[in-house]
């Protein structure tokens, strides 16, 4: 303890002889820190200033392409967009709609039904018929002929149409047909017509666009 307080008073005292030196020192160790911090902290406001001039940016042009319109009707305007694009791109079915189609039309040992699975020439309906003579077939039961025909005058508006006889009383395989177009929300219609060799036709032609 003693040698301790000597210790102390002696380096007082090498102070108290050399002022100048000490006072020097720490200003130097003072400038020496305030650099430091100086040139970290000015980085951080630089990069805080960079980030807020870029959402600003982002900010002006996204007001600028809405032209002013709230988030709702940006919403309505991208909504009526797809829409559109959808109505345009070539139909197809999924695996996950084939999937479903194919447990829906499959039929009981024993049982065939006759199809026409009849596409318009034309647009993305041959394609289209494709995928569903696949699924029949997945399904098995189905005696399917293949028709391709020009110039419809009674054109479905959904592009889809299941055609039987009696629209007041559908056959068998037209209910089980209905019901799996209706399982995968697939929009069809229903007319009355028909095929020579077959209770039901699947129609398959380009859509009405309205």
């Amino acid at each position: 303890m003693e040698s301790l307080v000597k210790y102390v008073l002696g380096e007082m005292n090498v102070i108290a002889h050399a002022p100048v030196t000490i006072v020097a020192a720490l200003l130097i160790v003072a400038g020496v820190i305030w650099w430091a911090m100086d040139w970290r902290y000015s980085g951080i406001i630089a990069n805080r200033d960079a980030e807020l001039s870029s959402a600003r940016t982002q900010r002006d042009e996204y007001k600028e392409k809405l032209q002013g319109a709230t988030p709702d009707q940006a919403k309505a305007r991208i909504d009526e967009l797809e829409a559109r694009l959808s109505s345009i791109s070539p139909r197809r079915l999924n695996d996950e709609q084939r999937a479903a189609l194919t447990a829906k039309l499959k039929l009981p040992l024993g049982v065939l039904y006759p199809i026409a699975l009849t596409s318009e020439a034309s647009g993305d309906s041959p394609q289209f018929e494709a995928d569903f003579s696949a699924v029949f077939r997945a399904a098995g039961g189905w005696k399917i002929s293949e028709p391709s025909v020009m110039g419809i005058g009674n054109r479905p508006p959904h592009g889809i149409a299941v055609r039987f006889a009696d629209l007041n009383k559908p056959p068998p395989e037209a209910t089980i047909v209905m019901d799996a177009l209706r399982s995968i929300n697939l929009p069809f219609d229903v007319q009355q017509g028909g095929n020579p060799i077959a209770n039901i036709e699947l129609l398959i032609c380009t859509k009405i666009v309205r």
